[in-house]
Order: C-alpha cells, then sequence, then structure tokens
C-alpha cells in the first residue's frame, strides 16, 4: 500500500510515541516492583574456607563444634617447599589448602591462562557456582537474565609470587588482565551470561559489606533482579604477611581473641564466601528457600575522625543508626549483632561503645544484646571478612542457635565494665523463631575508616523451605537426573547422592531430591538417571551410576544436541503404562471427553474403565471383561486402545515436546493422526468405532511428512530400530513394537519402566520439561558440585621464556 510521506511522517512520529510509552510503562511497572524499601532476600551461599570448609553445611558444622581454624604455622610451608615463589607467608593463621587448584576444564579456561590466573578469581568462580547451586539457580535460569556481580578480592599476591618465581615480570598474553582485580567480575559475569551491574568494590575490611549495600540498592531500584555478592582473600606472599606484622596488631599465635582480657590483635584468615541476593517478593513468586532477609543496610566514613586507621565510635554510632532506620525497625529489636571484632583492645572497646550507645536504649530488660564474632573461629579475612560475618548470621537464623565465641573466658580490661544487657556468648545459645521476628546485625569496620553495618531479619513463615510439596504418596516412582561435565565428576555426583539418601534426615524424601536435582540443578553433558519408589531403590541404583554401570533403573551416557525424538506407535497399547498414567489429570481430562462419544455407541464409559485390570487382562492373556462382567465387544476395544495411545503420547508431547518423526501401523494409525496430524478427538474416536474399524490405509490428512506409516508391523519394528542404532534419534514407544534397547522385558513396575524410558532419552541428550513432571517440591540441599581440580601454578616455560596462550 502507498503512503503518501506526511503520513509516512506522522506514522512515524506516532510509533515513535508507542515506543516512549511502551518505555516508560516498563519502567513504572519496574519501579513499582522495587520500591526503595524493599526487602531483599537471601536465597543461597557458598564458602570455602580452612579445614577444608566447603559450603553452608560444613561451615554450619564448624561453627556448632567450636572449631578453631587456625594452624600453628602456615600448612602451606610444606607444600610450598624452599623454592622461590612458593606461596608461604611465614606466619601463624588459618590457611586454605589447595588454593593452586582448579578446574578448567569446567569453566572452559585453557590450561595456560589457568596457570597465570589470580587464584584468588579462580576460587570466586567456584564459590559462585557453589553458591547458584545452594540458592536452586541452574545455569539454564541464570544465563541470559538481569544479574549483578559484586565482588572483592583481597591481595595482589600472585603476581608478586609470579615475579618472585619466574624472575621478572610475567609477559604472558592474558597475565595482567588475570591479575586485575577488575577482571574478576568481568569474567563471572561473561561466564555465567549474565548482565546486571558488574564491578569490584576495593574499600579495605569493609568491602565485601559495602559490595552487599550495593548490591541491595541496585536491587531496589530495579537495576538487577538478582545479584552476586562474593568475596576473597589470599595471603600467598612473604612480603603481605610481613607488611601486615610491621602494622603492630598481629597475634604471636595467629587467633583473634575478640572481647576477651586476652585479646592480643588479630591473625591472618583465609576464604571466601558468596551470597545470592534477590528481591523477597520475587523470591517468593519463583518459590525459593529464603535463608534470611536483608532488611536494611548503611555505610559511611570516619570523615577525619581521631586519626587515621583509629577506629571514631561516632561514625559507627551514625552508621549502625542509619542501618536500622533504612530497615524500619527499631535499634533495640536487634538480638544478636555479629561484630567486626578483630580483637585489638582498642578496636574491640570501640564497637562495643558504639553498639551499646545505639541499640540499648528503650531495650526491654528481658531482651539482651548478644554480640558474637566469627574471627575466632578463622581469623581476620580483611576485605572477605564481612561476607562470612554475614553467612554465619544467616546460619544462625536459619538454623536457630549462636555458637559461643572461642578464647573468650572474661572481658578485656580496656573495655570497661560491660552493660548487663550485653552479653559476649562463650557457649552456644538457643535462638528459636517465636511469636515476634528476629533482628541481627552484622559490622566491617575498615582501618582507611570505610564503615558498614547490615540488618538482617526472619524470612516470612513458610519461606525458608522454598517450593511447596510434592505430589509424593510415599511410594509414587520418581526419575532423578545426575549430570555432571564429565563422567568421573557425574560417577562421584551419584555417589554422594547415594550417601545422602542412605544417611537419610529431616525432610531427605525420594521425591524432594527429584524434585532439586531435575529443576534446582544444571544439566550437563554427561548424564545419568536413576528410577525407584523408594530411597532403598534410588540408592542402589545411584551405587551402580557410581561404579560405572548402567542398565534398567540406571542409565548413563552423553548428551547430543542433534538429538530428535520418534514416536512409534504399534498395533497395541501400552496397558501398564496407561494404568499407571490413569490417576494423572490430564488423561483423566482426554477420558472425560472421549467419555460421552464411545458410551453413545458401545455403552462403555472410558472414564470409568478399570485400566489396571484391562493391564492385568492383557499381561495372562485372558478375555478383558468390562463392568458387567461380559468382555468388551471389539469396538470398545478399540476404542480403548487407541485412547490408550493418545494419552501415552500427550504424556511424552508434555514433558519432550514435539516429535521429528512418527512412524504408526494398526491402530496407532488413528492415534497418530489425531496427535502430530490435526484430526480431532470426535472425528478419530468415530473412525475407530465404525463397523468395519478405522481404515489405517487411508493417506494421511496434512500432517508431516514425518508421519510414515507401515501396513506391517515388523517393517516398523525395524525401522525405529534403525532409528535407535542411528545416534540422531530417542526412540519412543508409545504402542509395543519392542524396539532395542526398549523397556526391560522383566520389569514388573509400569511406572517406573515410564521413567527409565524417559531418563534414557534424557541421556541421550533430550530435553525434559522437568516443570511438568515436577510441577512443585521441596528444595533440599543436594552434594555439591564435585569439581575435577588440577594443579594451575606459575611455572617458568622451556628456554625461559614466558608461556603464551593463543588468543580464543
Amino acid at each position: 500500500m502507498d503512503i503518501d510521506p506526511a503520513h509516512r511522517v506522522l506514522l512515524g512520529r506516532a510509533l515513535a510515541t508507542i515506543e516512549d510509552l511502551e518505555a516508560r510503562l516498563r519502567r513504572a511497572e519496574r519501579d513499582r516492583a522495587a520500591p526503595i524499601a524493599a526487602p531483599i532476600a537471601v536465597v543461597g551461599v557458598g564458602c570455602r574456607l580452612p579445614g577444608r570448609i566447603r559450603g553452608a553445611a560444613e561451615f554450619w558444622r564448624a561453627l556448632r563444634d567450636g572449631a578453631d581454624l587456625v594452624g600453628a604455622l602456615d600448612r602451606r610451608t610444606a607444600e610450598a617447599g624452599a623454592s622461590p615463589g612458593g606461596y608461604v607467608t611465614g606466619l601463624p593463621g588459618a590457611y586454605l589448602d589447595d588454593v593452586d587448584r582448579f578446574d578448567d576444564e569446567f569453566f572452559g579456561i585453557p590450561p595456560g591462562e589457568a596457570a597465570v590466573m589470580d587464584p584468588q578469581q579462580r576460587l570466586l568462580l567456584e564459590t559462585a557456582w557453589d553458591a547458584l547451586e545452594h540458592a536452586g539457580m541452574p545455569r539454564e535460569t541464570v544465563r541470559g537474565s538481569v544479574t549483578g556481580v559484586f565482588l572483592t578480592l583481597g591481595t595482589h599476591d600472585y603476581w608478586q609470587v609470579g615475579v618472585s618465581r619466574l624472575g621478572t615480570a610475567p609477559r604472558h598474553d592474558h597475565a595482567v588482565l588475570n591479575n586485575s582485580h577488575s577482571t574478576a567480575c568481568a569474567r563471572m559475569s561473561h561466564l555465567l551470561g549474565v548482565r546486571g551491574p558488574s564491578l569490584t568494590v576495593d574499600a579495605g575490611c569493609s568491602s565485601a559489606l559495602l559490595a552487599t549495600h550495593l548490591a541491595a540498592r541496585s536491587l531496589r531500584t530495579g537495576e538487577c533482579d538478582a545479584a552476586l555478592v562474593g568475596a576473597v582473600n589470599l595471603m600467598m606472599a612473604e612480603s603481605s604477611g610481613a607488611g601486615i606484622a610491621e602494622a603492630g596488631s598481629l597475634s604471636p599465635d595467629g587467633r583473634c581473641r575478640t572481647f576477651d582480657a586476652g585479646a592480643d590483635g588479630y591473625g591472618i584468615g583465609e576464604g571466601c564466601g558468596v551470597v545470592v541476593l534477590k528481591r523477597l517478593a520475587d523470591a517468593e513468586r519463583d518459590g525459593d528457600r529464603v535463608l534470611a532477609v536483608l532488611s536494611g543496610s548503611a555505610v559511611n566514613h570516619n570523615g577525619g575522625g581521631p586519626g587515621y586507621g583509629v577506629p571514631a565510635v561516632s561514625a559507627q554510632r551514625e552508621v549502625i543508626r542509619a542501618a536500622y532506620e533504612d530497615a524500619g525497625v527499631p535499634a533495640w529489636s536487634a538480638t544478636y549483632v555479629e561484630s567486626h571484632g578483630t580483637g585489638t583492645p582498642m578496636g574491640d572497646a570501640a564497637e562495643l561503645r558504639a553498639l551499646a550507645a545505639e541499640l540499648l536504649p528503650g531495650r526491654p530488660a528481658d531482651r539482651p544484646l548478644v554480640v558474637g564474632a566469627v574471627k575466632t573461629n578463622v581469623s581476620h579475612l580483611f576485605a572477605a571478612s564481612g561476607v562470612i560475618g554475614l553467612i554465619k548470621t544467616v546460619l544462625c537464623l536459619h538454623h536457630g542457635e549462636i555458637p559461643g565465641n572461642l578464647h573468650f573466658t572474661r572481658p578485656h580490661p580496656d573495655l570497661g565494665p560491660l552493660p548487663p544487657a550485653i552479653v559476649i556468648p562463650g557457649a552456644a545459645r538457643q535462638w528459636p523463631r517465636g511469636g515476634e521476628r528476629r533482628v541481627a546485625g552484622v559490622s566491617a569496620f575498615a582501618a582507611g575508616g570505610s564503615n558498614a553495618h547490615l540488618v538482617v531479619t526472619d524470612p516470612p513463615a513458610g519461606a525458608a523451605t522454598g517450593g511447596g510439596p510434592a505430589a509424593d504418596d510415599g511410594l509414587r516412582p520418581v526419575l532423578v537426573p545426575v549430570s555432571a561435565h564429565d563422567e568421573a565428576a557425574s560417577r562421584a555426583l551419584a555417589a554422594g547422592l547415594a550417601d545422602l539418601l542412605e544417611r537419610g534426615g529431616p525432610g531427605i524424601t525420594p521425591a524432594d531430591v527429584a524434585y532439586t536435582a531435575a529443576r534446582r540443578r544444571s544439566h550437563h553433558a554427561h548424564r545419568g538417571a536413576v528410577t525407584g519408589r523408594t530411597a532403598g531403590d534410588l540408592v542402589t541404583a545411584l551405587r551402580r551410576l557410581a561404579e560405572g554401570r548402567s542398565g534398567p533403573a540406571a542409565r548413563a551416557g552423553r548428551a547430543s544436541v542433534a538429538v530428535r525424538t520418534a514416536w512409534c506407535l504399534g498395533a497395541g497399547a501400552d496397558w501398564p503404562v496407561m494404568a499407571s498414567l490413569a490417576r494423572g489429570e490430564p488423561v483423566r481430562r482426554l477420558l472425560a471427553e472421549a467419555a460421552p462419544l464411545v458410551a453413545a455407541e458401545t455403552g462403555v464409559d472410558p472414564a470409568a474403565a478399570d485400566w489396571a485390570e484391562l493391564a492385568a487382562a492383557h499381561r495372562s492373556g485372558r478375555p478383558v471383561l468390562g463392568p458387567g462382567g461380559a468382555p468388551y465387544d471389539p469396538a470398545a476395544a478399540r476404542a480403548l486402545t487407541v485412547l490408550a495411545q493418545i494419552a501415552l503420547g500427550s504424556w511424552w508431547r508434555s514433558l519432550t515436546g514435539e516429535p521429528a518423526l512418527v512412524l504408526c501401523t494398526g491402530l496407532g494409525v488413528p492415534a497418530a493422526r489425531h496427535l502430530v496430524g490435526g484430526r480431532s478427538l470426535e472425528d478419530t474416536i468415530k473412525s475407530v468405532l465404525a463397523d468395519d474399524g478405522p481404515d489405517v490405509g487411508l493417506p494421511d490428512e496434512g500432517g508431516p511428512s514425518a508421519l510414515r506409516r507401515y501396513d506391517d508391523p515388523a517393517a516398523l519394528a525395524a525401522a525405529a530400530s534403525g532409528l535407535a542404532r542411528d545416534g540422531r534419534h530417542g526412540v519412543v514407544e508409545i504402542g509395543p513394537v519392542r524396539v532395542p534397547p526398549g523397556p526391560d522385558p522383566g520389569a514388573d513396575d509400569p511406572g517406573t519402566s515410564v521413567l527409565d524410558a524417559l531418563g534414557r532419552l534424557y541421556c541421550r541428550g533430550v530435553d525434559v520439561r522437568w516443570d511438568v513432571l515436577y510441577p512443585t517440591g521441596r528444595h533440599v540441599d543436594l552434594p555439591p558440585y564435585p569439581w575435577a581440580d588440577r594443579r594451575h601454578w606459575w611455572s617458568p616455560p622451556p628456554g625461559g621464556r614466558d608461556a603464551k596462550e593463543p588468543r580464543e
């Protein structure tokens, strides 16, 4: 249609106006969904700490056990030996093991590049993955999302180690880039495929809480929809240890005796922590497990206080006051504070004075303020100390208990008389959830004057478990997917799942394990799938996978992106499987729709049919009897057979999508014409009920060329067997065809056998609609991903020249 120039201009202006209005509407909806005061949910945590602690469960166990994670000497000295460039500080402290190891293949980083990459960046990547798993946010849902990355790193020691080891500044193509702190967030955003803000924060010892504050603000303004906040500290150079020692604040044995009379400074601590944040409303909408709620936060600076490096009580008071104002809760409502608590008498005294001045006024006499310090367990992690304190506080709320501070017997004299309301816990204290919301604070103060305080509170009732109850009567069969980047990791994960189910515990049911593995974990190329009705069934199958033995109920394979499904509809019906599916709502709807059509002609109501009896009759070869005890007439039998095929085909479509090919014969032809050929159910039933039965020789009616009809069932079976062998198709038997490997002939559990067939397709690479198979479920903790770590460290290349890795 021709449009004159004037109207074309008007039309262009109208379109521009519409686009502008749409943009304004999107901004308004975003602002309405993310008000400035919106509470922020903590939905996942990950951590790596001394003592080979990995993850929330191991960290909480160490806190409850009162573990002292400080070693007598730097335990890495023996590993590094006396060679130049070894990773030692020469000082006692709480150090991580295996900081030289990393799963480069999992993240797709070439080995040469991984060797020059700051281990702090490598540790952040693995710990962020752990945190996302703990949050139940698989890679498939994270990629492409507006997720922010807010990180902080402690040192530049690895570069110094490289200079010492190589005798010169490294000249590898990627060396400078991979030792820049700004690269850490950029690389994480790139590898995860997320598009929110990505930045590195450096504010000294308050960096981690400042990053958390910025992430919360970004979520509240709608700048991002989820956020990863991470911090790491590794001390790998002797010069760093010497520099800290010169400051004169180090404890001789590397331990923080926070608030204690024996406090003599802090020790060096290493570790990494990552928390996953979402707006609380979004977390509840998505069925996430909410561990705690970040209700408020504040940051400030001493601003020319009593002296550079000297704590300013007035500034600490201001930041604490501002945080509770931001949270909208009275300061006296806090019953726990995770202190900065370094174990220096001057710093500890200033912190307690600020807490007492802001949190005690108005406090009821029966409401003590408990002040804890995780540094008594792990020493001082410097830039990462705040995130470890936050994770501890989240776990205290989640478990309803406050672990005792280590090394505390009596207060340090410099603290002065402690107010009666302040309690320094020398032992664990119960902190149960009661009728009112529990409120906690977390503090971090940098020597340079940057201060931060967070207010953390209970999650809403019911949100702590996440999701909803699974449709589980204790006997319903389940399919549990197992996948990893490589076969060894897949087998290790199967062993871990078997251990979990064998140990059992509150809430560890087959249904919830299946839901979490299917919908709350990422799916990789190396796959396994186990089926069973009980925990014992699954343990047996998982042990077989872990040993490298696959078969019925324990499938294994490698996913191929080219695999497509091919349906085979034989002359009969899979009655046992139909009986197992007949209770489901989709099948009941189908039978209800077909009931008047079939009943009007045959007097048989398919909605009232005893499908279990039909299955038993076919299994034994005896006549199929109707409700009155008389055998079904041929027309009714044909109708029930076709309905069973349509029901099963609809079930497969709901889980694996449309088939690439459909092979059919006999009564499978009318079922196929309805499923993929567009013929209505009414027309299909009428043709089946005709006196002479359906004309299976009629040409296809507008269906895809993908529908292949066979007059000879043996020819169909041969074609289907060829498809099963070609490596490009996953064959689904909807009617009896007996395509190898097919269902296990000895299987006596149809519910499990059809899930086993689905698991076999999954292992081939067919995408499964897990939300259809498990529409609801409860998120439970599964074993973390088993990293295939290898050593990556500075090493002079042959000939003394720096190695160069080809750019991608």
